[in-house]
C-alpha cells in the first residue's frame, strides 16, 4: 500500500499510509526529523514498502543530494522498474547521470521524462537546457515543438525562460511558436 508523502508547515517531511486503511489497523506517520539522515530515513521506508516507486524516488533524491550517485542511480532505476510511467523518477535519473558527466544517458532519461510529462516545466527545462548545452539545437527545437503541441500552456514559459534564449535566437523560433 503506497504511502502519502507531504510536508508540514515547518518543513518536516512526513509519510503516512493512505487514509483508507482497513478498520482495526493502526496508521503510522513517519517524520523525517530535523538533523536526521534522509538516506537512512527513506532506506527504512523502502524496507517497509518495497513496491512503492515514490519511496524509491525519494531515496534516490536523498542519495543524489548526499553525493551517493551510484546508490541514487540504483534507487531511481528501481523506481522506474516499479512504475515506468513515473516521469519524475526518469528526470531525477537524468540529474544523476548529468552530475556524473554521462550526458548521453542524461539526455535519454530527460527525453523519457519529457515524453511522459510534456506539460511539466521543470522537466522540459532540464531536457532543453541539456540539449542546448550539447549543441543539439535541432533536437531542442523539435522537443520544444512537441512539448508546446502537447501542452500549449507552456508557450508563455517558453517565451520568457532565459534557459531557452539560444533557441529564441534561432530563425526557426517563430515557426516553433506558430506551430503550437
Amino acid at each position: 500500500m503506497p504511502f502519502h508523502i507531504g510536508v508540514f508547515g515547518n518543513g518536516a517531511i512526513y509519510l503516512t499510509p493512505p487514509a483508507d486503511v482497513p478498520d482495526g489497523t493502526r496508521a503510522y506517520v513517519y517524520i523525517l526529523a530535523p538533523g536526521e539522515d534522509p538516506v537512512s530515513f527513506y532506506r527504512r521506508l523502502v524496507l517497509l514498502e518495497p513496491e512503492d516507486a515514490r519511496l524509491y524516488n525519494q531515496l534516490g533524491l536523498a542519495q543524489l543530494e548526499a553525493g551517493k550517485l551510484a546508490d541514487a542511480r540504483a534507487s531511481l532505476n528501481r523506481a522506474i522498474q516499479l512504475d515506468f510511467g513515473f516521469a519524475e523518477a526518469h528526470a531525477n535519473l537524468g540529474r544523476c547521470w548529468e552530475r556524473e558527466g554521462q550526458l548521453e544517458a542524461a539526455r535519454n532519461a530527460y527525453r523519457a521524462a519529457a515524453d511522459l510529462a510534456p506539460d511539466e516545466v521543470a522537466i522540459q527545462r532540464r531536457y532543453l537546457a541539456l540539449l542546448i548545452r550539447l549543441g543539439q539545437i535541432d533536437e531542442a527545437l523539435a522537443a520544444l515543438t512537441a512539448a508546446l503541441t502537447a501542452a500549449p500552456r507552456l508557450r508563455r514559459w517558453a517565451e520568457a525562460d532565459e534557459t531557452l534564449a539560444p533557441l529564441r535566437a534561432d530563425p526557426r523560433w517563430a515557426a516553433v511558436l506558430a506551430g503550437a
